[in-house]
């Protein structure tokens, strides 16, 4: 009997990372080690009179971000990197000229969409140069909208 949802058998209801790929406007980010992503719906407590605390709640509007963890990557424009706007070498920063990205997270083995990241921008940049360990850069980002995949609960 196998063993249900290994590496081995990846069937199951639950994926693990190496399942699972990136792509950044339609490029497969290959050097991504992590991506976490979260939404608020920024609600808002209704109260009423003659009611102790919160009888039910409205959202006030939407907010949504995410964090891609890379590697640092020696050399320009090397396949499979993420791709950040911002200061560049001549000088200039594209961060406010550079359009939005799309993101997509998919099951490798079936390409299932799992999730959709719509209208990116990027945010912040955190690049680490550790003693002992590989240099990464962590990205977070700002999103317009996530949606959900049309298999996942």
């Amino acid at each position: 009997m196998p063993f249900f949802g290994s590496a081995i058998n990846p069937e199951g209801p639950v994926g693990a990372g190496i399942d699972t790929i990136v792509v950044q406007d339609g490029k497969i980010v290959s050097y991504a080690t992590n991506l976490t992503f979260n939404e608020d719906y920024e609600l808002e407590g209704i109260r009423t009179l003659g009611f102790y605390g919160d009888r039910y709640f409205k959202s006030m509007g939407y907010t949504a971000r995410m964090t891609i963890d890379t590697f640092v990557l020696r050399g320009a424009n090397i396949p499979g990197a993420v791709q950040t706007p911002g200061w560049q070498w001549d000088g200039s920063n594209n961060i406010n000229t550079a359009g939005l990205f799309d993101f997509i997270v998919m099951d490798l083995h079936s390409l299932e969409v799992l999730y959709t990241m719509l209208g990116v921008k990027l945010s912040t940049v955190d690049v680490q140069f550790p003693g002992r360990g590989l240099n990464t850069k962590n990205t977070q980002w700002r999103v317009t909208r996530i949606l959900p995949g049309l298999q996942t609960s």
